[in-house]
């Protein structure tokens, strides 16, 4: 195989194709140059990139324009249609909105509406019918005496279709959060035995005290016509965690 491999500037693919039994293909650059074997794998028309791979078992991506004319016509013809989950894109933005706060003698506290706006973005060229976005929100309700206790909250949005090209917006809220502050208190009291006291007595002492209820992450799937198409997450983490926990009772 020849050096087209860097200049076509493979890096490693980001979306789960369909591969085909497609024929090993000798492939070429676009000046004739260059040449490498490979399988042809999935074409994205929307950001016009090619996924092959190769004898090595490596599977890369790259520009459609790096490749011949006689090698873009073949991808456009004989590349397999991507799944519907490498055409769905689904993004998340917490949501902490505070709606109250109160302060006393040095006490603080304030509440706050918690979740997450669920962005999704639909590439395919058709709309998807009768669907449903199924979200989880792992979340931490604090405690003075350790870390407080994981909680999740579940829900779901339908709608009659996902327009293609488009994005919709499913916002994921109603999680009551609190996040407070008490300070510490200190007494003297009249005994014997205390020599630091001035006249004699004893201290004590209340140590202050802080909770911050926290928003973990958020995981949802989106369904079509009852089959589920998409499953995606805040992070690598809470989708390895909670993506098959949606008909559980009790997060993990």
């Amino acid at each position: 195989m020849k050096a087209i491999v860097p200049i076509l500037l493979l890096c490693l693919a980001g979306v789960t194709l369909a591969e085909t039994e497609l024929p090993w293909r000798s492939f070429k650059s676009s000046d004739g140059e260059q040449t490498f074997e490979g399988r042809l794998i999935g074409y994205q028309s929307s950001d016009q990139t090619v996924t092959v791979r190769m004898k090595s078992g490596q599977t890369v991506t790259f520009a459609m324009a790096r490749l011949s004319a006689e090698d873009r016509d073949y991808v456009v013809t004989e590349a397999p249609e991507p799944p519907i989950s490498a055409r769905l894109d689904l993004r998340f933005t917490k949501i902490m909105d505070e709606t109250g706060s109160e302060r006393d003698k040095g006490a603080r506290s304030k509440t706050y509406n918690g979740g997450y706006n669920i962005q999704i973005l639909n590439y395919s060229p058709q709309a998807l019918e009768d669907v449903e976005v199924e979200y989880l929100i792992i979340y931490r309700k604090d405690a003075t005496d350790g870390l407080g206790e994981r909680m999740a909250h579940k829900g779901s949005t339908t709608m009659s279709s996902l327009l293609p090209n488009l994005r919709d917006v499913v916002v994921a809220d109603g999680i009551a959060l609190e996040s407070s502050y008490e300070p510490g208190t200190s007494s003297v009291s009249a005994a014997s035995g205390c020599s630091s006291c001035g006249t004699g007595g004893s201290v004590s002492v209340t140590k202050s005290q802080r909770t911050r209820d926290v928003i973990l992450g958020c995981v949802a799937r989106v369904k079509s016509r009852g089959q589920i198409v998409h499953t995606a997450a805040s992070s690598p983490d809470i989708l390895r965690r909670y993506a098959d926990a949606f008909d559980s009772d009790v997060a993990r």
